[in-house]
């Protein structure tokens, strides 16, 4: 079971690296700051924030196996 999620993952990390700049950003910052945190960062609005973490997280699933 471990090994499955472990799995899941590192496909879920090569895509995130394939993915263009500010998805990356937002995928990687999401379980370590808040989107208020990663709104001042990256120095965009919040609602952008928002709305650009949503269409990175569909792009996501839908390349995950």
């Amino acid at each position: 079971m471990f090994m499955a999620i472990k799995l899941k993952v590192i496909k879920a990390k090569k895509i995130i690296n394939k993915m263009e700049e500010i998805c990356r950003e937002i995928l990687m910052s999401i379980t370590d700051y808040t989107t208020d945190e990663i709104s001042s960062m990256l120095k965009i609005k919040l609602g952008t924030v928002l709305s650009r973490k949503h269409n990175c997280m569909k792009k996501l699933i839908r390349n995950l196996p």
